[in-house]
């Protein structure tokens, strides 16, 4: 998953380099030709999503949508560290990244970046990434996924309460904004694998959507609440997203592995 991730780094670092210098001068007609390229690449995106084929091996199996969504509802029920940990990482994704990058611009800006230099520091950050998402096999082989977990988790918090706290400041805007981007890297990949770990491969595409539905609730949820004191600030906004961060990032995470082995040490053991 971090490899694939990582595709969407590339694609970035060339956007934002060359959107950068197209609209360099703030012009209208330069704003005009990058929504007129966004056009054309959402075009291209959208043969290339037709080209899709089902694969002619595929052990997919059609079944009763409505028993689909059962079993989904029953893994769940059942394996009660999913929820909380895909709890831990929405709450956590939502003011660190859904959040936080309407206003990282704007922070750049008010801590004096020139507008012609953010391109390049989102390319950087994007380079940053790239180099993260492809090293997630590195960092797992050497910690575990769930120290990483809680480890990139507080370093949101930290990110998002200094940018809140010293939104002039230079180097702390800009370190937070890199911290950001490289918690969001690495974050998804490893719940990736550890919710793969609870979720049976036959009913894992419905699991994730009806968790998926529990993320939109969240996200009208937290929304909501920040929505309430988005009129005081960027300062305040950040500071509120942290606690929300921090709040994600306390909910506990099971190893997954070390259930597994109990439940088949038990199972091996004579009645």
């Amino acid at each position: 998953m971090g490899k694939v991730q990582s595709a969407s780094f590339i694609s970035m670092l060339i956007a934002v380099l060359v959107g950068s210098y197209l609209a360099k001068d703030l012009a209208d007609d330069q704003f005009t030709l990058l929504i007129i390229l966004g056009l054309v690449f959402h075009l291209i995106e959208l043969f290339l999503i037709l080209g899709v084929k089902q694969p002619v091996a595929d052990s997919f199996q059609k079944e009763n949508p409505f028993s689909q969504i059962k079993s989904g509802i029953k893994v769940i029920r059942q394996a009660p560290q999913l929820l909380l940990m895909f709890l831990n990482v929405t709450l956590v994704f939502i003011p660190a990244g859904a959040v936080y990058q309407y206003f990282d611009q704007p922070l750049l800006k008010d801590a004096g970046i020139p507008v012609y230099l953010i391109g390049v520091f989102y390319a950087v950050s994007a380079i940053l990434g790239y180099i993260a998402s492809n090293s997630i096999g590195w960092m797992t082989a050497r910690f575990s996924r769930v120290l990483l977990m809680n480890l990139s988790g507080f370093t949101a918090v930290v990110g998002l309460l200094l940018s809140g706290l010293f939104g002039s400041s230079l180097w702390i805007v800009l370190g937070s904004f890199f911290l950001l981007r490289l918690v969001r890297a690495i974050r998804y990949p490893i719940y990736s694998q550890l919710s793969n770990d609870l979720i049976p491969s036959g009913i894992r595409a419905t699991t994730i959507s009806l968790l998926s539905i529990v993320d939109s609730c969240l996200d009208l949820v937290v929304f909501g609440l920040l929505s309430t004191i988005a009129l005081k600030g960027y300062s305040s906004l950040l500071i509120g997203c942290s606690f929300i961060a921090l709040l994600g990032t306390l909910l506990p995470i099971t190893p997954v592995r070390a259930k597994k082995e109990v439940r088949k040490v038990e199972k091996d053991l004579p009645l």
